[in-house]
């Protein structure tokens, strides 16, 4: 055992290299009567990876002007095994310390009016503050499963997130199994921080209660116990929370015997909003009221759901730094009827990879306004989806990402004046900013514009294994680098003539410069690689139940129509490069196959076609399929299900639009296909005599076949900032 004692007014000992407490056995430093001890690195009770059951360590700092001071950037404190106590008025200063982690016992005191520790603090263990004494951190981790904070008695306090000089993301995290416990009157401060509790870890309050101080707050109900009070400017929790008319900006809530008092904005403008963190919860932001937040947080919690509603003209959250959306949970964050969101970067479904990771975002209306500066969709193994609908609008000024880094993202604009403005694009994995190339990874996306969608983005990358589908006749377009960029496809473009598209030529994509590997699949019609043109050929009509014979090489649309029900169903197929004659037989379905159909759905039949192909169909090979539903529904509301002869299950295209008259899709294999929705009230009755006249037809007979149905690159160093401050939450 050894033992070293600095004491006294005046006495200093100053090391340039580290210090160990008790590196093979047992090691005792006392500082007291106002010395001081200066030294860069501080192990106590063993170093990582060493025995602890073999060292301990034990510090003492005791009484006024007495202090230990770990300097540097690259200084910290190693509580491995043993004690550390702070008393009597006596200070330690250091950059980072940590306490426990290593399979050791290891105990932190700071006790007694004017005992302070300034630190960073990362707990697997205990650290105890009692009898008026401070900590104070910039940030700060109690984990380790049972890793536990006391902050006890009246004037006992810890400061968090309160150095002005420091950069990066002020943070408290409770992990799942710690605890910060405020009792007896203690206070924990940190106005500019947030605090994230995850899983059952908890902040306990004791019987007697104290209080808590922060920008933002991540906790559930049932995280919060005791008796005891919280101060936020945000909170993103398991409960349905309205900034409105009836609400306003200042809210009280009871969690428990937990009283938090919300007022958001009014003391810091480091805050955090959103919905979900353990459980499920929402958050709506409408009649025209504004809220603002450093960052955004939508079900990022490990199994979490969160929705959070932007809706109204004038309606605004303002996010200065980055939202996740479905990062661990499952998110959802809507802009409707003229509400507007404004963020630093965006992810919407990520870190998927042993999570749930789903994102879903949703911009319609004129009006509606998402803008970021980065935007991933899909990403880190999380699954995202982003809609683009009637006349909203969503910008991206430095970069896009669909599907990238293992993740799957589908990006879909519909409807004219429905418009996304991206930097660089890429559909699928990330781009190597090294290489400038658009490497065949792990990423998917699809990017889908239908209907007169816009989207404009800087030079554009498709990746293998992803997608970007177009209908061509409704205006649709997407403009690359102002019409002059680089296209780079190594994926495949799919282009497809809808039933009301004129034939004659268009130009869909404007690009000077093509490159890469790539498909594109022309249903419809004929592509020239040359001009990159899509000209769409005139459709061959036919009745319902007649054979229809075309040649592929002149003539890839047939429209069929039945005259009992006048309906109709569209075909639009690939064109092949020499004569091939390709015969189709199509009927409504009708008899027992209808039947099942309405036992299995359980919903409105809006149409059903029975198909018959001959062999010049090679399944597999896209087909656009527009079937007639009518008028006065909304693609969210439909479900395609398909028949293979024997039992109907739910079909699930890529591509699913509707334009007002037909529900538009694409599939790869042929029997019969058909479209359902939930019934307004008042079409109830009418659904049952539509069902009967269908009964009536009578079914032909058909032949079955089995249904089937990369990217500017940013470096890795170019991760948006956001991602890396609130991979926590």
């Amino acid at each position: 055992m050894g033992t070293a004692c600095i004491t006294g007014p005046g006495t200093s000992w100053t090391i340039s290299h580290s210090l160990t407490v008790g590196g093979s056995g047992s090691g005792v430093l006392n500082i007291t009567a106002g010395a001081s001890v200066t030294s860069p690195q501080v192990y106590i009770g063993g170093q990582p990876g060493s025995s602890a059951a073999n060292c301990t360590g034990t510090v003492t700092v005791d009484g006024p002007g007495s202090s230990w001071n770990t300097t540097g950037d690259n200084s910290f404190m190693y509580l491995n095994n043993g004690a550390l106590n702070i008393t009597h008025g006596a200070s330690v200063t250091g950059y980072s310390s940590f306490v426990g982690g290593w399979g050791g016992s290891a105990i932190a005191t700071v006790d007694g009016p004017g005992s302070t520790w300034n630190t960073s603090l990362y707990v697997d263990t205990q650290v105890n503050v009692t009898h008026g004494a401070a900590i104070i951190s910039f940030a700060a981790e109690i984990g380790g499963n049972s890793g536990s904070v006391t902050i006890d008695g009246p004037a006992s306090t810890w400061v968090i997130g309160d150095y002005s000089w420091a950069v990066g993301a002020r943070m408290l995290i409770i992990h799942p199994g710690a605890s910060l416990n405020i009792t007896n009157g203690a206070s924990v401060s940190a106005p500019f921080c947030n605090i994230s509790v995850q899983g059952n870890g908890t902040i306990n309050f004791g019987p007697h209660g104290g209080t808590l101080t922060t920008g933002g707050m991540v906790a559930s109900p049932s995280q919060l116990t005791g008796s005891g009070t919280i101060y936020t400017c945000g909170l993103v929790s398991d409960i349905d929370l309205f900034f409105d008319s009836s609400h306003g900006l200042v809210q009280n809530f009871a969690f428990g015997q937990v009283q938090v008092r919300l007022s958001q904005g009014s003391f810091s403008s480091f805050t955090i909003l959103g919905a979900g963190n353990a459980g499920m919860g929402t958050m709506t932001i409408k009649d025209g009221f504004q809220v603002s937040s450093s960052y955004g947080s939508i079900a990022d919690g490990d199994g979490s759901a969160g929705t959070v509603t932007v809706t109204g003209s004038s309606s605004k959250w303002t996010i200065l730094n980055g939202v996740g959306i479905g990062n661990w949970g499952t998110g959802t964050l809507k802009i409707l009827g003229g509400g507007n969101v404004v963020d630093n970067g965006a992810s919407v479904g990520s870190y998927g990879f042993g999570h749930n990771g789903v994102g879903l975002a949703i911009v319609d209306g004129p009006g509606s306004t998402w803008t970021n500066q980065e935007l991933d969709v899909g990403w880190e193994g999380g699954i995202g989806s982003l809609t683009i609908s009637h006349g909203g609008l969503v910008t991206a000024s430095y970069y896009s990402n669909i599907g990238a880094n293992n993740g799957l993202g589908t990006v879909a604009v519909d409807g004219a004046g429905s418009t996304w403005k991206s930097g660089p694009l890429v559909v699928g994995d990330c781009y190597d900013s090294a290489t400038l190339q658009y490497p065949p990874q792990s990423g998917r996306g699809t990017l889908n514009i239908t209907h007169g969608g816009s989207v404009i983005a800087g030079d554009v990358g498709i990746v293998a294994s992803s997608l970007v589908e177009m209908d061509v006749g409704f205006g649709s377009s997407f403009t690359v680098g102002g019409g002059t960029g680089l296209l780079t496809n190594n994926g495949t473009i799919r282009l497809a003539a809808s039933p009301s598209a004129a034939p004659g030529s268009y130009t869909p994509i404007l690009a000077t410069s093509w490159s890469g590997t790539g498909l594109v699949q022309p249903l419809g019609g004929s592509w020239n690689p040359a001009s990159h043109t899509f000209t769409i050929a005139p459709p061959i009509l036919a009745a319902a139940n007649t054979p229809v014979t075309i040649d592929l090489s002149t003539t890839q649309r047939i429209l069929i129509t039945d005259s009992a029900s006048s309906k109709s169903v569209s075909l639009s197929f690939q064109p092949t490069t020499s004569p091939t004659s390709l015969t189709v037989t199509s009927a409504p379905i009708a008899g027992s196959a209808l039947t099942l159909l309405q036992t299995t759905a359980a919903q409105s039949i809006l149409t059903g076609w029975d198909f018959a192909l001959s062999s010049a169909y090679t399944e597999g090979d896209p087909v656009y399929l527009s079937l007639d539903i009518g008028s006065g529904y909304t693609t969210d509301k439909l479900t395609i299900w398909h028949f293979d002869g024997t039992i109907w299950t739910q079909f699930t295209p890529t591509d699913l639009f509707y334009d007002g008259t037909y529900a538009d899709f694409t599939v790869t294999g042929f029997s019969s296909y058909a479209v359902t929705a939930v019934p307004e009230p008042a079409s109830l009755s009418l659904l049952g005599l539509g069902v009967a006249a269908l009964l009536a037809r009578r079914r032909q007979p058909r032949r079955l076949l089995v249904v089937g149905p990369k990217q500017p690159q940013l470096d890795k160093n170019q991760v948006p900032l956001y991602l890396h401050e609130t991979s926590s939450l």
